[in-house]
C-alpha cells in the first residue's frame, strides 16, 4: 500500500517533488485515473504548478510506456490509499510558506512542518522574501533576524496553534 503523493513523487517527474506531489495528491483526490488524463490546462490552474512542472507532467503521461508501468503497478495490487479528507485537511494555508525556527515546545520541527503541508501550506529551510510566516521559538537565531530584515511576520508557537485551531 501506499498513498498517491509517494507513488507520483517515486515515478520521478521531472520537476515534481515530495511536496508537488502532495499538492496534486490533493488537486487529484489520490485518483490516478484523473491524473493520468489530465490536460496541460487543468495542471496549470492547480496552485504551485506551472506552465514547466505541466509540460513535465503531460510529457510524462504521454509516454505510453509510463502508463503501462502504471497500471501494472496497478494491476499488482499496490494499493493507493485516499488521502485525507478535505474536511481533515482545510486548505487553511494555500499559497503560505512557514519556515520553523528555534525549539518548538508542542511540536517536532517534522510535525510542525507535516501539519503545515497538511494544510495546503509550503514548510522550507530557510527565510526569503517569499516566506509568509516564521514560527520562533527560544532560541530563534538567524532565521529570526532574516525575518525581521524582510519584514516577514514572525509568531510565537501559541499563535501558530491559535492559527491551526
Amino acid at each position: 500500500d501506499t498513498t498517491f503523493a509517494r507513488l507520483i513523487y517515486a515515478l520521478g517527474i521531472r520537476n515534481v517533488g515530495e511536496h508537488l506531489a502532495t499538492v496534486l495528491e490533493r488537486a487529484f483526490n489520490g485518483n490516478v485515473e484523473r491524473f493520468l488524463n489530465a490536460t496541460r490546462e487543468e495542471l496549470e490552474v492547480i496552485h504551485e504548478v506551472g506552465p514547466i512542472v505541466a509540460d513535465g507532467i503531460v510529457r510524462f503521461i504521454q509516454d505510453e510506456s509510463n502508463v503501462a508501468v502504471i497500471r501494472t503497478l496497478l494491476k499488482a495490487r499496490v494499493q493507493v490509499l485516499p488521502p485525507e479528507s478535505a474536511e481533515e485537511a482545510p486548505d487553511l494555508f494555500t499559497g503560505q510558506t512557514f519556515v520553523f525556527t528555534g525549539t518548538l515546545e508542542r511540536f517536532t520541527r517534522q510535525e510542525a512542518e507535516a501539519l503545515v503541508e497538511r494544510l495546503g501550506g509550503r514548510a522550507a529551510l530557510s527565510v526569503s522574501k517569499k516566506t509568509s510566516y516564521v514560527v520562533a521559538g527560544p532560541g530563534a537565531g538567524s532565521k529570526l533576524e532574516k525575518a525581521k530584515e524582510l519584514g516577514v511576520k514572525v509568531l510565537s508557537e501559541e499563535e501558530f496553534l491559535e492559527m491551526v485551531e
